[in-house]
């Protein structure tokens, strides 16, 4: 059984190696890229488990992004997990009104990023099998 993939997009590149160096040492295979629009360069060739993106980036953001993952047949079973410093309600309610699975605010605790990362990709497994 291949290693849960994980997308890691995110414009600032210290931040985008701190989560990637991080889930890959906790066995995930990963791809970063630093803004929607390489994201979906990656995701052309590349389907991950799960999608951590930034909400601010330049070029196309993170809503952008999240709109087109959810109106693709072959990502719809794919995590979509916001990391953000945005923490305004209006926000986070937007996010999950467009199809966000979850929210990590900046800065995070590295256990709620594990966590939140195997939670959202087991939760959307067990639903498809259930489907």
């Amino acid at each position: 059984m291949r290693p849960h993939r994980v997308l890691i997009v995110e414009d600032d590149a210290p931040t985008a190696d701190s989560i990637n160096d991080a889930l890959e040492l906790a066995g995930y295979e990963t791809r970063t890229a630093c803004n929607g629009r390489e994201a979906l360069d990656v995701l052309a060739d590349w389907k991950p488990d799960a999608i951590m993106a930034d909400i601010l980036m330049p070029e196309m953001d993170g809503y952008d992004l999240l709109k087109e993952v959810r109106s693709r047949p072959d990502l719809q079973w794919v995590a979509f997990i916001f990391v953000t410093a945005k923490t305004c309600q209006q926000d986070i309610r937007l996010g999950k009104a467009l199809g966000a699975d979850d929210f990590l605010v900046k800065p995070f605790e590295w256990d709620d990023l594990f966590v939140t990362v195997k939670s959202r990709i087991e939760s959307l497994r067990t639903l498809k099998r259930v489907l």
